[in-house]
């Protein structure tokens, strides 16, 4: 079998844990699995294909590093480990193995959602930039509003917007098309990707809670096209 676009293998022995990490990534429209040792991830491994894999060191069976060698003898998936373990050492031992990126607990969900986001951008086969308005470094600056989709952060009227990764992609690439209408299955297949199985209502709540935090500004709006789907308004001038 073949994983869906996006899929997310969790391999984490800690309950709590490893349902902050999954509940974390499916807010985001993603699809996160829970594996809870060293080899309930290999025989996952050997039905499907996920995009990521998050993984704790200290697993119960074996050593997270070994684990990372394992799979790389047969697969070149990204690694994004998750772990207590701070120290200099852990940690080229993981990159090593062959890790792609490294996360210390305690960690905010924001940073695991934004680093997810920035992997999956990096590695995923339908990733291709953007075209941008006015610029060439994935960035859009509007009067009151700055999209820089390099760092994931976004300024409106000056101050930062607390968005999570996904509604700044969705933001930018209705930016990035000025007065161009999206429908919702449009939008779901060039952010989430065209095998996403989710519901196109995820687009609706992204754009409801983009709206709550970024209400328009001079020129431009983010504005409903019914019967069709959204378009992000700009005045000729702007």
């Amino acid at each position: 079998m073949g994983g869906l676009a996006n899929e997310i293998l969790v391999v984490e022995h800690d309950g709590d844990m490893s349902s902050l990490i999954v509940s974390s990534l499916n807010r985001e429209g993603l699809r996160a699995v829970p594996a809870f040792s060293g080899e309930e991830a290999l025989t996952f491994l050997q039905k499907e294909k996920p995009s990521l894999i998050t993984m704790e060191l200290n697993l119960p069976d074996m050593n997270g590093t070994d684990l990372i060698r394992r799979i790389r003898l047969k697969s070149q998936v990204p690694v994004l480990v998750i772990t207590a373990n701070g120290g200099i050492d852990d940690k080229l031992a993981a990159f090593s193995a062959g890790a792609d990126d490294y996360l210390i607990k305690p960690f905010d969900t924001r940073e695991l959602t934004a680093r997810t986001a920035a992997i999956l951008r990096r590695t995923s086969p339908r990733t291709q930039e953007l075209p941008v308005t006015g610029t060439g470094d994935r960035r859009i600056s509007l009067p009151e509003l700055e999209i820089n989709l390099e760092n994931y952060q976004v300024l409106f009227a000056g101050r930062p917007a607390d968005l999570s990764p996904r509604e700044i992609e969705l933001l930018y690439f209705l930016a990035s098309h000025p007065n161009q209408v999206f429908s919702r299955e449009q939008l779901l297949d060039q952010i989430w990707g065209r095998e996403y199985a989710g519901d196109y209502r995820t687009i609706d709540t992204h754009i409801r809670k983009i709206r709550k935090k970024i209400t328009g500004g001079p020129g431009w709006s983010i504005q409903t096209v019914w019967g069709v789907g959204y378009k992000f308004e700009m005045d000729e001038a702007g």
